[in-house]
């Protein structure tokens, strides 16, 4: 079982849908960290919006390896504004 932790500011509903995409994002980068941004980290996320993961892998990412309602960003492209608003929600354990 992955180490995650997401955070209680997050509805219930969101927590379901990121624990949807946690594992196949695992499986697919073997990131070192991924982290919840947008508007689902700032509790505003709607039932339309999308999930946005940034990924802190030393593999390739591929932002279409995991497909959904999901934006994949690599770590190395994460904006400022995206990583103060960003929550880790898994850590790989080494």
């Amino acid at each position: 079982m992955p180490h995650y932790d997401l955070h209680t500011a997050i509805s219930p509903e969101t927590k379901k849908r990121v624990r949807l995409y946690l594992q196949k994002i695992i499986d697919a980068y073997n990131p070192e960290r991924i982290y919840l941004t947008g508007s689902a980290a700032s509790g505003e996320l709607s039932p339309r919006s999308d999930l946005d993961f940034i990924v802190d892998s030393k593999d390739f990412i591929d932002p279409d390896a995991v497909i959904g309602a999901i934006d994949i960003i690599p770590y190395k492209f994460a904006t400022p504004e995206m990583l103060d608003k960003a929550i880790i929600i898994y850590e790989r354990k080494t």
